[in-house]
Parts: C-alpha cells; sequence; structure tokens
C-alpha cells in the first residue's frame, strides 16, 4: 500500500560558508559610490544628493588619514565598498542608515542612527565614521556558526 506514497524529506539547503575575516584596510585608495535615498522630499533633492556625496567622500578621507588611506567617488575606476544611505524626516528631526558592502563580499552591516538628529550633516557624519569603522578596523562573518573562523 504504501509504494505509491511519496515521503516528503525536505532538506533544507546548507548555510553559505563563512566568509574570511577581513584585517584592518591600510595604505589604500579606495573608490566608494554613495547612493542615497530620501523618505521625504528635500528642498533641492539633486544637489542635496551631491553635496551630501561629498560631505561623505570628505569624511572618510578625514577619517583614513591616520590609515594612509584615500577615498574617491566612483567615475570608471574599480569599486572597492558602497555606502548606501537611507535618511527619514519627521518634522526636521533626522535619523538614517547607512549600509556598507563591498571588498569582494557584499554586504558588510547596516548601520542606524542611535538618535535623532536636527543637523542632517552631523548625521551623515556620524553614520560615515560607523562604517569607516569596519574599514579601519575589519570584520569578521557574525553569524553565530562562524564565530572563531
Amino acid at each position: 500500500m504504501s509504494a505509491g506514497c511519496a515521503v516528503n524529506r525536505y532538506q533544507p539547503p546548507p548555510p553559505a560558508p563563512c566568509s574570511p575575516t577581513v584585517q584592518p584596510i591600510r595604505y589604500q585608495n579606495l573608490v566608494v559610490s554613495v547612493p542615497i535615498y530620501f523618505n521625504y522630499t528635500p528642498r533641492d533633492r539633486a544637489d542635496g544628493a551631491v553635496n551630501l556625496r561629498q560631505i561623505v567622500v570628505d569624511r572618510l578621507n578625514a577619517d583614513g588619514k591616520a590609515d594612509g588611506d584615500t577615498f574617491s567617488l566612483q567615475n570608471g575606476s574599480q569599486l572597492n565598498f558602497t555606502l548606501t544611505y537611507n535618511f527619514y524626516d519627521s518634522n526636521e528631526i533626522y535619523t538614517g542608515n547607512v549600509t556598507l558592502a563591498g571588498w569582494g563580499q557584499g554586504n558588510i552591516a547596516t548601520l542606524g542612527t542611535e538618535g535623532s538628529y536636527n543637523d542632517p550633516i552631523q548625521m551623515v557624519q556620524y553614520l560615515t565614521d560607523r562604517a569607516f569603522g569596519f574599514i579601519s578596523d575589519g570584520w569578521h562573518d557574525s553569524r553565530p556558526q562562524c564565530v572563531g573562523h
């Protein structure tokens, strides 16, 4: 009787292998892409995004100086990192996050504000500093099965 019954033996796919630990990045000329998304309509969206990209690159260069790293926006060059910013406004109180990706590893981290800001430029600098911490300090795959690899 059981000859015609199929047994469902679904096996979930194995987890992706642990990505290698990345040591601090030093003395590199790094190329970044900086997409910026707003959940609101800024007064001058196009100029605002251009200015914010330059603020990000300037901050990365200031942060990277001690490590010997320099940063520039992608302009036909091989890309090292993408820093994707999302900004939120509620009555001119700003919050946001940045997703750091690249270095051959895809998504590295998504980092948010820990509070709100009245000054969006200070918020951008704070988020950029947090993302730069991964470049300066290195990182590892934080999944529980990867700790210690």
